[in-house]
């Protein structure tokens, strides 16, 4: 089995050689490297040149304007030819020397109908602390109304997805991966690889940066009415949340966005969290 890791990149000369390393150091040998540069000016192309010496053959490069990170993936993945396909960014690192080797364990477990597999994501600052852990058990519901996406630096596709001529929506900045997943797993089921971590995705990703968080919403809103159709009050008050955050972010930065979120979550673990019985 072998596994294509596609990374965009775009001026990512200060974090694109820790990616590397990361999967350079794999005890899984039978991986494929892919990075689609999006005409870098910072240097990011010389360090791809000196990495292709290490990696020979298995590292395959290319630089030119692009229209985003949908539109990177989509040059990336006609190169690809590994069976299964992983997509980070150039400031994410593999969680562990093993973890491909562990993901390729469970992924021979899986059907040959199944296209989608998945595991975990963690957030971390740039200091290396964990903010988060990204990703759950698979619910049908919660996925297919939008609710619940699945961390896309922990899932692998099948590059048959691909050949029938799938590709992601440049139309989509943000929520192109849940875009392209919406419409493989509205009908289908992926498969939880469990507990394995998969990547460590630092702060700051358009994902996830607090001004962009009302534009991710609006796509979902828009993702809503695309594959589901309707309006969703849910999406419309993180809508409002989302707005909240910049306000939060205007404020305060990124100290205060994480602040607050620690204190929204304490009170919802809260709110949920059955009473502790005494015993008389």
């Amino acid at each position: 089995m072998r596994v294509s890791i596609v990374i965009a990149c775009l001026n990512g000369g200060a974090v694109l050689a820790r990616c590397l390393d990361s999967i350079a150091g794999q005890t899984f040998t039978d991986i494929e490297v892919i990075v689609a540069d999006g005409a870098s000016s910072d240097g990011s192309t010389e360090i791809l040149h000196r990495y292709s010496e290490a990696f020979g053959a298995a590292l395959v490069w290319f630089s030119e304007p692009d229209r985003g990170i949908a539109d990177a993936w989509n040059k990336a993945v006609v190169r690809a030819t590994g069976d299964w396909l992983l997509f980070i960014g150039s400031d994410d690192a593999l969680a562990s020397p093993t973890v491909i080797a562990d993901a390729v364990s469970r992924l021979a477990l899986a059907d040959q109908d199944c296209r989608i597999a998945y595991g975990r994501v963690l957030l971390v600052d740039d200091a290396g602390r964990v903010q988060e852990i990204l990703g759950r058990s698979w619910s049908a519901r919660d996925f297919r109304s939008c609710r619940f996406n699945l961390p896309h630096q922990g899932v692998f596709h099948r590059r048959v997805l691909f050949e029938g001529g799938a590709r992601f929506d440049t139309s989509y900045s943000i929520v192109s991966d849940f875009d392209f997943l919406l419409r493989e797993l509205m009908f289908a089921e992926p498969m939880d690889i469990g507990d394995l971590v998969v990547c460590r995705m630092r702060v700051g990703g358009i994902s996830n940066r607090p001004q962009w968080a009302p534009r991710g919403i609006a796509e979902q809103i828009r993702l809503y009415r695309s594959h589901v159709g309707g309006m969703s009050p849910i999406l419309y008050w993180d809508m409002a949340k989302a707005w909240i955050k910049v306000a939060l972010w205007l404020l305060g930065g990124d100290a205060l966005v994480s602040s607050a979120r620690g204190i929204y979550r304490g009170r919802s673990l809260r709110a949920i969290r059955p009473p502790v019985r005494k015993e008389s």
